[in-house]
């Protein structure tokens, strides 16, 4: 397959060639850009109560393995553009990202932080990590 040069095409390739343990098996794999983790973190940044079945869905989640353990979190650009639902400036986002670092590591999570680069590489990088011998378990939190 050519380079990815979005996440659309990235995971369309690899949702059907990598297995849960980062391998490639032909079996059908899903991959997330959100969780009930990530309302999680949403609802302590905003000092809101975590209510019910927000809690429910998160202890659930983890109990079942929902996701598996592994989390590719995308550096900052270096910038936030603002919109009608982005309503924060970029030093917000930065303490909003350390939120959510802290509530999946709390949960036993393994993060595994993607440098700020353009698509493709960023895509090869992280193809990279889960083709290599140990599965994609990490043995560092950060490229290098």
């Amino acid at each position: 397959m050519p380079a990815a040069t979005t996440f659309a095409q990235f995971v369309h390739h690899h949702n059907s060639m990598i297995d849960g343990n980062g391998r490639t098996a032909g079996r059908p794999v899903h991959w997330y850009d959100r969780s009930p983790l990530c309302t999680l973190a949403l609802a302590r940044y905003l000092g809101r109560a975590i209510g019910w079945a927000l809690a429910a869905e998160v202890e659930r989640a983890v109990r079942e393995r929902t996701y598996q353990r592994l989390v590719f979190l995308i550096s900052p650009l270096g910038f936030v553009e603002r919109t009608a639902v982005r309503r924060i400036g970029y030093a917000e986002s930065l303490a909003f990202a350390r939120v959510h670092e802290e509530v999946y590591e709390a949960y036993g999570f393994h993060l595994v932080h993607v440098p700020a680069r353009p698509v493709a590489e960023r895509v090869t990088l992280v193809e990279k990590y889960l083709s290599t011998d140990d599965g994609g378990i990490p043995t560092s939190r950060y490229f290098t």
